[in-house]
């Protein structure tokens, strides 16, 4: 009778061991599932944050790496634009130079050819007394008086140190206060204002279509 009780107990235990050990493995697996889940997530959002960082750093990179290049391209455009403006004005400078050289060697040269000069100092007691209005006095280097074309408008004829290039200078006979210089010299230096500002104005169109695009360049 004891071995049949005991093989009784022996039953009912086994049942409620393995529904135990059945239980236990669905919690443990379930414990499993949410350690692995969350694990997963953890990973998901670390690896997520990870991938910001690095993109936010690449986009840093990639800002600097523009703003020096930027930087760089308007440094070359500024060398450049200097560099053409500095070669521009030496070209203007040696041509108004070269085209004065001449110019003064013309009318230097204009004094030895007495019938051109004749006709030269002619023009310019004419232009001069024109400015004036009314009859003048005109002044003339020394010796070049007898130079001067005979006009109603010369009301006499002076010789004076006008520096020795040659042309005249004519005051109005009534006030002598209104004076017109028409000498060669300052008929020369006029010449020298006048080439270089009109030399000048052909690089200034240069000059703003270069800067106009220089200033549309812009790194995509």
């Amino acid at each position: 009778m004891g071995a049949v009780f005991m093989e009784e107990i022996k039953n009912r235990q086994e049942p409620d061991l393995e529904a135990f050990k059945e239980a236990l493995k669905a919690e443990y697996k379930k414990r499993i599932e949410e350690i692995r889940a969350q694990y997963e997530q953890e990973l998901s959002e670390e690896a997520s944050k990870r991938r910001q960082e690095v993109e936010l750093q690449v986009a840093r990179l990639r800002t600097e790496q523009k703003r020096r290049y930027e930087k760089m391209l308007k440094d070359a455009q500024e060398r450049i634009l200097s560099d053409m403006r500095h070669r521009a004005s030496s070209f203007v400078s040696e041509s108004v130079g070269r085209a004065l050289s001449k110019l003064e060697e013309r009318l230097h040269g204009l004094r030895s050819d007495r019938a051109a000069y004749v006709s030269a100092l002619g023009d310019l007691v004419v232009e001069a007394l024109e400015v004036i209005g009314e009859s003048g006095i005109v002044l003339v280097d020394e010796g070049e008086s007898a130079l001067v074309p005979k006009l109603p408008q010369v009301r006499f004829v002076e010789e004076a140190a006008l520096g020795g290039w040659g042309g005249c200078m004519v005051t109005d006979a009534a006030t002598k206060t209104r004076v017109v210089d028409n000498t060669l010299r300052t008929r020369w230096e006029r010449a020298e204002k006048e080439l270089r500002l009109l030399v000048s104005g052909y690089f200034d169109d240069v000059f703003t279509i270069l800067e106009r695009t220089a200033q549309q360049l812009r790194v995509s």
